[in-house]
């Protein structure tokens, strides 16, 4: 049986379930002494390469987090081979500088759309 649920997430690939949606909590720390950093006012999208997909980052429960969110229609959009994604921090944008602070590998696994099955679902 495999491992995958929903969705499986590493520091550089993603993959996620043709029929699930992924909800990944965003933090940021401070590499010198790990501590959060507020990141509420932070201009933040998840892009993907090949699907024409840009995400900006919801509001998290505090201000140290944002959540990506990205519903089943957005994942039916990849392919079962990795494609590029981004997280890009465009909060100094105005002055020409944005900053990818994530990146990696994004794919699809399992089917998309409806089961092939002509039976009804049983309960």
């Amino acid at each position: 049986m495999a491992s995958l649920t929903n969705d499986t997430v590493t520091r550089d690939l993603i993959t996620v379930h043709g029929r699930g949606s992924l909800t990944k909590t965003i933090r940021y720390r401070d590499k010198a002494s790990e501590q959060l950093i507020d990141i509420a006012d932070r201009v933040l999208f998840f892009e993907i390469d090949g699907v024409s997909l840009r995400v900006e980052l919801a509001a998290g429960a505090d201000d140290f987090t944002r959540i990506i969110s990205l519903t089943t229609d957005n994942i039916e959009l990849l392919g079962p081979k990795p494609t590029q994604f981004g997280l890009r921090d465009e909060t100094a944008a105005a002055s020409g500088k944005s900053f990818v602070v994530w990146a990696g590998q994004i794919k699809r696994a399992g089917f998309k759309g409806a089961p092939d099955s002509e039976n009804e679902a049983v309960s």
